[in-house]
């Protein structure tokens, strides 16, 4: 599986993008169930498994222990059920089925695509997908909610080009709100940014963003029914 690995490390694609690096694809540390306090480092590299260790003892016992390793290439971890049981009694069992994915040539491709690649790959699934896959880590949730991504999403939906006004709502409340705003609430809008125009000269957003809790009890939403005829 060594091989698998380093074929993948040698995409062209995955050296452009610097997704994994070959001396670190993975790390972890933990501090060894009490009652001891010893600390433990695993690193991953595109060659081997390094796992290291630490005795913590007072500070009259220390110069007694030295820092020990465990080093063992893709074949031998495989193998090595001293080093599984370690991992597994220190960082949990968790930790060990990754190591062994990792061993088996199951990489963790979608946690290390750049945002700018993810984005692209989100517009493409279904909207309830969208939504549950920001719910999964604190990085999916900022870009499964971004703006950009949200507006992309609207022009293909509606398969149009938002005017002015709905651009200027966009501005207020967000195109991922718009986008699952029923269609009679979304008319209410434009028709009231429509008579604050006619009523000032002034720019639009100048119109609007004053007070936008104006808005609020018309503009209401339901994330698991997206509208799909919303005004151009």
């Amino acid at each position: 599986m060594r091989r698998d690995i380093i074929s993948v490390l040698k995409n062209p694609l995955i050296a452009y993008y610097n997704i994994f690096d070959p001396e670190n694809i993975a790390q972890f540390a933990a501090i060894a169930p009490a009652p001891s306090k010893d600390f433990y480092h695993l690193l991953i590299t595109s060659t081997e498994f390094k796992l290291r260790w630490w005795k913590i003892t007072s500070r009259n016992d220390g110069a007694k222990f030295h820092p020990g390793e465990s080093v063992a290439t893709y074949e031998e971890f495989e193998q090595d059920d001293r080093m599984h049981n370690e991992i597994l009694r220190v960082m949990g069992h968790k930790t060990l089925d990754y190591c062994l994915n990792i061993c088996a040539g199951k990489l963790d491709y979608l946690v290390r695509i750049p945002n700018k690649i993810l984005a692209k790959i989100l517009f493409y699934l279904n909207l309830e997908d969208v939504i549950n896959l920001g719910t999964t880590s604190k990085r999916f949730n900022e870009i499964c909610n971004s703006d950009s991504l949200w507006r992309e999403i609207y022009v293909n939906t509606t398969l149009s080009q938002p005017s002015r006004p709905v651009e200027e709502l966009a501005k207020l409340f967000g195109w991922k709100k718009l986008l699952f705003t029923s269609k009679l609430h979304l008319q209410m809008q434009l028709r009231r940014l429509t008579l604050e125009e006619s009523d000032d000269n002034e720019n639009i957003r100048t119109n609007v963003s004053h007070d936008p809790e104006l808005y609020l009890d018309e503009l209401k939403y339901d994330e698991h029914k997206p509208v799909h005829e919303n005004i151009h």
